[in-house]
C-alpha cells in the first residue's frame, strides 16, 4: 500500500491526521507533501493549526475526496 493509499484509508476511518500521527502509525515523514499531491488530484483538506502543550502543529481534516 502506498503512502497516499494509507493516508486515504486513514481519512476514511478517522477524518483527520497530524504529522505526528502519520509518522507514529505509518512512518510517513513528509505528510505535507503527500497532502499536496492529493490536493493536485482533487482532494480538499482544511489545514488547521493546533496548539497543544505550548507546541503548534498542523492537522489536516478531509473536506472532499478526490480521484
Amino acid at each position: 500500500m502506498t503512502q497516499k493509499e494509507q493516508i486515504a484509508a486513514h481519512f476514511r476511518a478517522e477524518g483527520s491526521i497530524s504529522q505526528l500521527e502519520a509518522f507514529t502509525r505509518y512512518k510517513i515523514m513528509r505528510l505535507s507533501e503527500r497532502i499536496r499531491e492529493m490536493e493536485r488530484r482533487g482532494w480538499q483538506f482544511a489545514h488547521i493549526t493546533v496548539a497543544k502543550n505550548k507546541k503548534r502543529f498542523t492537522e489536516y481534516c478531509l473536506i472532499k475526496r478526490g480521484s
